[in-house]
């Protein structure tokens, strides 16, 4: 979608959307104003990086092990050629063992990295 009118269709590269902006996935609901794209209830639910006892990131580019090898999502400052979300658990074993991805293609990834799901990226 094109959220902040520059004429270019992209990706959001934010799950929080910047207080009075629709430039993330999730965006505070305004009287009669649109619904984000997390729903309503999504933000009310969020302790600090969490969400049901998952870290979630959003990643602008992809790693050779992905269909298409190593590239950007970014062209300029726009995320427009695909994205990527990735999601660990905050205690491993505790909150969930499953770490889990997805991408523009569609596809779900979904694996139990064990011990190494502390090196994940933090948000």
């Amino acid at each position: 979608m094109d959220r902040n009118g520059n004429g270019a269709l992209e990706y959001a590269q934010q799950i929080f959307s910047t207080p009075g902006k629709h430039d993330g996935l999730f965006w505070e609901g305004e009287e009669g104003g649109e619904i984000s794209s997390l729903g309503p209830l999504f933000g009310k639910d969020v302790v600090g990086d969490a969400w049901y006892g998952y870290h979630f990131r959003i990643l602008d580019d992809q790693g050779s092990s992905a269909s298409g090898g190593v590239y950007s999502y970014l062209i300029g400052n726009q995320m427009s050629r695909g994205f990527a979300l990735v999601a660990w658990p905050v205690k491993y074993n505790d909150s969930g063992v499953m770490c889990f991805m997805i991408s523009h293609d569609g596809q779900v990834f979904e694996k139990d990295l064990r011990p190494q799901t502390i090196r994940l990226p933090r948000p």
